[in-house]
């Protein structure tokens, strides 16, 4: 019962079975309102609105039919991760080698998630240019000596390249695919020697941003290739494990808003004022 000018939200809740296989995984499901019967207390129907397929139908305050009555879309996977930025050791920008970024990737507990590639989004100023060319050595920024590391210390073979998109973008993408298990999380840091940054300067990294919608499951080497190549893709190319684990072959990778936790925020180093 709905009070005088009064209002009353109604929530529908479902279970979805379990993904067991790649040709269930990202499943899209959309619910919407199909009929409404309103009536008035002690009284008869007001009015029964029903449209078939429509899936936009209700009642407004004149009896008639009210529009936008659409859920959002849910995507279904196996598993999903979670990506975030953590602190760094320290973030005073020394010429020499250190920790430039750090994050974390996390599984929920229904399984197991592999990852393939990251994408940074780096900016910067060293001396009077800015950290925009990153194929170029010079810059202070080289990217060929970078390195990543997994939370025991041991490092994890990796080819860090700029994106033909634009050279601020530095994708990180492993030799061997990473599995962090279900309910666990695994922590990644990248470090970087840098050279001719003076005092004021610093440069800002954080994980690409992305404007896709979901996409459809792909191999490991389309999603990498999509990663790379579109300004408007993802960031992080990862996998439900929906099909044989760690399956490179297996079209169950993502990449672009496939992922729910992706932390965007920035980490900026920067080199005191008046430091050598």
């Amino acid at each position: 019962e709905v009070a005088k000018d009064d209002t009353v939200s109604v929530s529908l809740r479902a279970n979805f079975n379990n993904v067991t296989n790649e040709s269930q995984t990202h499943a899209s499901y959309t619910m919407s309102l199909y009929s409404v019967s309103a009536n008035s207390v002690g009284g008869a129907d007001l009015t029964t609105v029903t449209t078939p397929g429509s899936g936009d139908v209700g009642v407004d305050g004149n009896g008639g039919v009210a529009t936008g009555l659409v859920g959002n879309n849910i995507v279904v996977y196996k598993t999903v991760p979670t990506l975030a930025s953590v602190a760094l050791e320290s973030t005073t920008l020394v010429n020499a080698t250190m920790e430039v970024y750090k994050f974390s990737v996390s599984a929920d507990q229904n399984g197991a998630v592999s990852w393939g590639s990251i994408t940074l989004d780096v900016s910067g100023q060293r001396g009077s240019s800015a950290v925009a060319n990153l194929s170029n050595p010079l810059n202070g920024f080289n990217y060929t000596t970078m390195a990543l590391y997994d939370s025991a210390g041991e490092a994890v073979a990796a080819t860090f390249t700029t994106s033909s998109v634009s050279n601020n973008y530095l994708i990180i993408s492993l030799t061997n695919v990473e599995t962090v298990g279900a309910g666990a999380s695994e922590t990644y840091k990248v470090e970087a020697s840098l050279t001719g940054f003076e005092g004021g300067n610093s440069f800002a990294i954080r994980v690409r941003d992305y404007t896709t919608a979901h996409q459809n499951p792909q191999t490991l080497a389309n999603a990498k290739a999509d990663a790379n190549g579109d300004a408007s893709e993802g960031s992080f190319v990862w996998s439900d494990n929906s099909g044989a684990t760690e399956s490179t072959a297996a079209s169950h990778w993502f990449v672009g808003r496939d992922i729910p936790g992706l932390d965007t925020s920035i980490v900026t180093v920067t080199k005191p004022a008046g430091s050598n």
